[in-house]
């Protein structure tokens, strides 16, 4: 675990590391209440971990061939 290090990322950020829009980004921090939320008064999220990660997706989300 590293400690006292801290990442800030907009929205523009994650969707290029995601691969996506930044609308997407928009669409998931309004449907998945576990999105991290940005530091009081800024645009920026505060990161911990490695990297933003989109919300993972069930396997009952999934659509069989």
């Amino acid at each position: 675990m590293v400690t006292g290090a801290v990442e800030t990322v907009n929205l523009m950020q994650i969707a290029r590391q995601a691969g996506v829009g930044r609308a997407a980004v928009v669409n998931w921090r309004r449907r998945h209440d576990d999105f991290p939320q940005p530091a009081v008064g800024t645009p920026f999220i505060l990161l911990t971990a490695p990297g933003p990660k989109g919300p993972s997706r069930s396997s009952s989300s999934s659509v069989a061939p």
